[in-house]
């Protein structure tokens, strides 16, 4: 998939409760595996990177340690 939609953060529409819940039960209809395709799609293009090509994550930012249970 390709990145070529533009997410526009100043657009919003409200919506009536049916409206909302007829989006929310269209919503419901899609498999598990695409409501995670969508949501990938939503957080690349907030994010502004390839969905084919995701950053990596800084694993040297984090520490592990022992925890002291005494």
């Amino acid at each position: 998939m390709d990145n070529n939609f533009r997410l526009d953060r100043s657009q919003f529409s409200k919506l009536s409760f049916e409206e909302a819940d007829k989006e929310i039960n269209d919503y419901k209809k899609n498999t598990p595996q695409e409501r995670l395709e969508n949501a990938n799609r939503l957080i690349a293009i907030a994010y502004n990177f390839s969905l084919g090509n995701p950053p990596q994550m800084d694993k040297t930012y984090f520490k592990a340690r022992r925890l002291n249970n005494g």
